[in-house]
């Protein structure tokens, strides 16, 4: 209760005009009806078959040859799984869909896709906690004894999170990302980053870690990162102005892959 949330819309979530509605709205026709041919357009709708939530319902008109390449990979995907894809779902794929509660005078509607960026990243930084950190594994039953893991899995990450943002700001230096999933796996490997707590010897930890920084980053790519577009305050449709500008993330929570 009073809490704001930031979300996509999901192909097989009904929506519905009024809190009364018997049947959910079909959103392309919607669109199609109510769009007036925009790229970004608001929809006040409800969301639940039992209590109607009101909620803004934010939409982005992609560029053809994303939606394309979007509806490609849909494609491929349901091949690979031997089902089958539905029209209504390869038109879904043209927009993108954003569900929020937080007032229009907070997020108009143009900033709600690059809000929802950052939201992303705070996905990615627990996700990476819970793969390579394990920080969802307790086990025991004693308080203190889940306390203590809990407890020292934070420091670790702590310290982790301190030697990435020093070597970050070094790879963003040579116009590069870091990436969190290599650099993790090197500081554990080989007890390195054991040894350093042992020691007490992080600087030379971070000095061998920047000498093999090449080693750690991601790939080289002509369009802007992310953490770029974020910086330099590039509107979400904007970001598709390169035609080479197609995350994963986009075909993950378009529920592609």
């Amino acid at each position: 209760i009073g809490a704001y949330f930031l979300s996509r819309l999901s192909f097989n979530v009904n929506v519905y005009l009024t809190v009364d509605a018997d049947e959910p709205v079909n959103l392309i026709q919607h669109i199609n009806r109510f769009g007036n041919g925009d790229k970004t357009m608001e929809f006040n709708v409800f969301l639940g078959q039992k209590q109607r939530i009101p909620i803004r319902l934010i939409v982005y008109r992609l560029p053809s040859d994303v939606y394309r390449k979007r509806q490609k990979a849909a494609i491929k995907a349901a091949k690979r799984k031997g089902r089958g894809i539905s029209l209504s779902y390869l038109k879904f794929l043209k927009y993108t869909f954003f569900i929020t509660n937080v007032p229009a005078a907070l997020w108009p509607m143009e900033a709600v896709g690059t809000v929802y960026r950052l939201r992303w990243q705070v996905e990615l930084v627990f996700k990476n906690w819970k793969s390579l950190f394990q920080i969802n594994v307790l086990k025991g039953t004693r308080s203190e004894r889940i306390l203590c893991l809990i407890y020292g899995r934070l420091i670790v990450i702590l310290v982790v999170q301190r030697l990435m943002a020093l070597a970050s700001a070094q790879a963003a230096a040579e116009q590069r990302e870091l990436s969190f999933c290599k650099a993790s796996q090197w500081l554990m490997r080989g007890g390195r980053l054991l040894k350093a707590f042992l020691d007490r010897q992080f600087g030379g930890l971070l000095r061998r870690m920047l000498s093999r920084l090449k080693r750690l980053l991601k790939q080289k790519r002509k369009r802007l990162t992310t953490w770029q577009l974020i910086a330099r305050q590039v509107a979400y449709l904007d970001s598709f102005a390169d035609v080479d500008h197609f995350d994963r993330e986009e075909l993950v929570q378009a529920g592609c892959a």
